[in-house]
C-alpha cells in the first residue's frame, strides 16, 4: 500500500494510532513521510486533500484531446501488483483513482484507463515518439478485472464486487445486464442521479454515453429520448445547463451530440456560450465545485474547467460539423 490511504481522515487516524502505539516505530515514521502527499497548493492557498485524482484527470484529459484529432502524449504505466490476500479484491490490470502507490483498484478508473490505452493502440502511435507499444496482455488484464467487479444485480461497485456472490466472466451477458441496470436506474423525468458529481447532469452524461456505446440512438431508444428531453428542459436561457454553465453545460452538450439526429439549436446555443466564456490566455474560468462524495462532501476537480470545454468542442466538431 506504500502508506497511502483511501481517505485522508483514515490516514490521520492511522498516523495517530501508530504514534500512540510506538512514536519511535517504523510504521509511524513511514506515515509521517507521506503527510506531504495530502497537501496541495491551489490558486487560493494551501489545502488538505484525501488522495489525488491524477489517473482520473489524465484519462479524461487524453480523451478530450483525442476528440479534437490532435496527437496525444502516450501515457503508459505498469498495472499494480496482486493484492488478493487480506480480503482484498484482485488489482492486477486495474488502475487506481490516482497513482500506483494508492494501491486500491477502482472499476470506473480502470474503464477510463482502458478506453485511453485501447484508443492509443488503435491510432498506432509512433514508437519513435511514444516508446514501445503496450503489450495486449495488459489490456486483457484490465478487461478481466472489470468483469470481476460486476455484482449480481448487474451494477459495478467502485472497489470490489459483493463477496457473497459469484461474479460474471461472459462479456456479452455482462454488457446486457449492465445496460438493463442503467435503463432501470433512470428516473421518471429522464435523468440519472450522479453520486460522484453534481448531479443529475453528471449521472446522465455517463448513462447516455454507455447506452450510445452499446449501439442505442435517439430513434431506437425511448430511454435516450427521455434523457434528451430532460436535458432540453433544463437548458438555461443563456444556453448553459445546471448549477454552473461550465461545470455541466459541457457534459450536456456531449450527451446531446452523442444522441445524434436531434435539433442542433440547443447544442449551438451552448457551444456559443462556451466559446464566449474562454479567457484571453485560453483558460476557462473556475466556477462552482463539481464533485461530491457520499452526499455529504464536495470534491474540487480543478482540471475539469479546461478538460470538459475542450471535450465538448471536440465532440461538436467531430459529430456535428464533420458529419
Amino acid at each position: 500500500m506504500n502508506d497511502l490511504g483511501s481517505v485522508s481522515g483514515r490516514s490521520v487516524l492511522s498516523t495517530s494510532s501508530c504514534s500512540r502505539y510506538d512514536p519511535n516505530g517504523d510504521a509511524y515514521k513511514r506515515h509521517l513521510a507521506r503527510i506531504p502527499d495530502y497537501f496541495w497548493v491551489a490558486e487560493d492557498g494551501m489545502k488538505m486533500q484525501s488522495f489525488g485524482c491524477q489517473m482520473w484527470d489524465v484519462a479524461f484529459a487524453i480523451q478530450a484531446i483525442m476528440s479534437t484529432n490532435l496527437a496525444e502524449e502516450y501515457v503508459r504505466d505498469n498495472p499494480p501488483g496482486d493484492f488478493s490476500k487480506m480480503y482484498r479484491h484482485t488489482s492486477k490490470g486495474a488502475w487506481t483513482f490516482s497513482i500506483q502507490d494508492h494501491g486500491w483498484q477502482v472499476s470506473d478508473s480502470t474503464a477510463e484507463g482502458l478506453k485511453v490505452l485501447a484508443s492509443l493502440l488503435y491510432y498506432q502511435m509512433s514508437q519513435e515518439l511514444f516508446g514501445e507499444k503496450l503489450e495486449t496482455e495488459h489490456l486483457y488484464d484490465a478487461v478481466n478485472v472489470i468483469l470481476s467487479f460486476q455484482s449480481e444485480n448487474g451494477g459495478f461497485p467502485a472497489w470490489e464486487p459483493r463477496r457473497a456472490y459469484s461474479w460474471l466472466e461472459e462479456i456479452e451477458d455482462c454488457i446486457s445486464r449492465a445496460v438493463k441496470y442503467i435503463i432501470d436506474a433512470q428516473n421518471p423525468d429522464g435523468s440519472w442521479y450522479g453520486c460522484w458529481g453534481i448531479c443529475y447532469t453528471y449521472g446522465a452524461w455517463y448513462a447516455v454515453n454507455a447506452l450510445v456505446a452499446c449501439g442505442m440512438n435517439h430513434n431506437s431508444s425511448p430511454t435516450l429520448r427521455k434523457a434528451c428531453e430532460f436535458l432540453l428542459l433544463k437548458q438555461l436561457p443563456d444556453g448553459g445547463w445546471g448549477e454552473s454553465y461550465l461545470s455541466n453545460a459541457n457534459k450536456a452538450r456531449i450527451k446531446l451530440q452523442n444522441c445524434a439526429k436531434i435539433d442542433r439549436t440547443p447544442i449551438e446555443r451552448g457551444i456559443r456560450l462556451l466559446i464566449n466564456s474562454q479567457m484571453e490566455e485560453g483558460d476557462f474560468p473556475q466556477q462552482e465545485i463539481t464533485g461530491v462524495f457520499m452526499k455529504n462532501c464536495t470534491l474540487h476537480y480543478s482540471s475539469y474547467r479546461n478538460i470538459f470545454p475542450i471535450w465538448a468542442l471536440g465532440e461538436y466538431h467531430r459529430i456535428v460539423l464533420c458529419a
